[in-house]
């Protein structure tokens, strides 16, 4: 996967919603995130946006997969 150019600032924004992933899934995250960038430009916004879908995305996925392993007990 080739990397993506962010600036300090935009690098903020995807670090600030990483704080909020658990550890164990902040590398996925992070694809997440450079998925939704990659190859088209994109300023502050566009990221701000990326960071927080995929915030969400992989929120949901663990809760869901929390849930499921839950309820086959």
């Amino acid at each position: 996967m080739a990397p993506i150019a962010l600036t300090d600032a935009q690098l903020d924004q995807v670090m600030t919603q990483a704080h909020q992933v658990p550890r164990a899934l902040r590398d996925m995250y992070l694809q997440a995130v450079a998925e939704r960038l990659r190859g088209k430009p994109f300023d502050d916004a566009d990221v701000w946006r990326a960071a927080v879908a995929a915030m969400r995305e992989i929120l949901m996925k663990a809760r869901a997969a929390h849930q499921n392993s839950a309820g086959n007990q």
